[in-house]
């Protein structure tokens, strides 16, 4: 930190854990806790902010579903940074919520790839411009606060 500062770290990790045999992700939790731990005492003065996983679908009776264990995953992310004290960012409602990697994916133009977890390029420059609007109106919420509070 004292070489290069650095405003801002962005974490999105949990996507590959997902499968549909989970439910329970405390493992995972307690691992990202450590983590952010370690990256808080090493850039004091550093934002932090978890992107949580965005929708993936599985073939449940011949029909692409979003896999069980998503939404629990995501709820643990959302919990996890909470008692971080980090910010959150919830790409699977930002996505469109269940299903929407498959609307992505069957789109026109395609915005995600076949395994119906990833997204591409296209997909991945529209969360993109979604995560900056968050940030910047976070900032003006954070700026009209600082006025009103400091008038």
């Amino acid at each position: 930190d004292q070489l290069r500062h650095y405003d801002l770290v962005i974490l999105m990790y949990g996507l590959n854990v997902a499968n549909s045999n989970q439910t329970n992700y405390s493992k995972y939790r307690s691992q990202m806790n450590e983590a952010i731990s370690h990256l808080k005492s090493c850039l004091p003065s550093t934002g932090i902010l978890v992107v949580g996983v965005g929708d993936r679908d599985q073939r449940v009776n011949g029909e692409m579903r979003t896999m069980k264990g998503i939404r629990e995953l995501m709820a643990e992310q959302q919990r996890m940074a909470s008692d971080q004290g980090v910010a959150f960012w919830n790409m699977y409602v930002a996505m469109g919520g269940s299903g929407s990697i498959s609307k992505m994916v069957n789109g026109k133009p395609r915005k995600a790839n076949l395994d119906y977890t990833h997204i591409n390029f296209l997909g991945g420059r529209d969360l993109g411009e979604l995560l900056y609007d968050a940030i910047d109106a976070g900032y003006e919420n954070y700026e009209r606060r600082w006025k009103y509070e400091n008038e």
